[in-house]
């Protein structure tokens, strides 16, 4: 099967996009970023978008390359590192932020803990 290199560059375009913006947001204390509510949502939005594109890039390769299909963003994670498109030292850190990618998208902003795992991830 071939490489979708359109694919590839748009979603490598959006990862650097959202890289821009995550670090423009985190050059500022998190907590004054968290309490405005548009830079909350533009952090929000950069994150997901990042998890996304780098999820959209492996599991493209993964599906092209090796024929490998994934049942969620984790196991297509675990298959990448396994297949040595990415090493573990990377796949560790990309799992936190599919973890926090799921509590944003799923609407888990409540809780407390997600303040921890900005945090962390960032």
């Amino acid at each position: 099967m071939t490489i979708n290199r359109k694919k590839i560059e748009q979603n490598v375009k959006d990862l650097l996009e959202a890289y821009y913006v995550i670090d423009h947001l985190t050059n500022s204390p998190l907590e004054e970023t968290l309490q405005n509510i548009a830079q909350r949502w533009s952090l929000r939005y950069a994150l997901i978008l990042a998890v996304e594109a780098i999820s959209t890039i492996l599991t493209h390769l993964l599906s092209k390359v090796y024929r490998i299909s994934y049942n969620s963003y984790r196991d297509g994670i675990e298959k990448a590192v396994k297949k040595g498109i990415i090493s573990e030292d990377v796949g560790i850190p990309i799992k936190g932020l599919i973890s926090l990618r799921n509590l944003l998208i799923h609407g888990y902003w409540e809780i407390n803990d997600t303040n921890n795992l900005l945090k962390e991830a960032l």
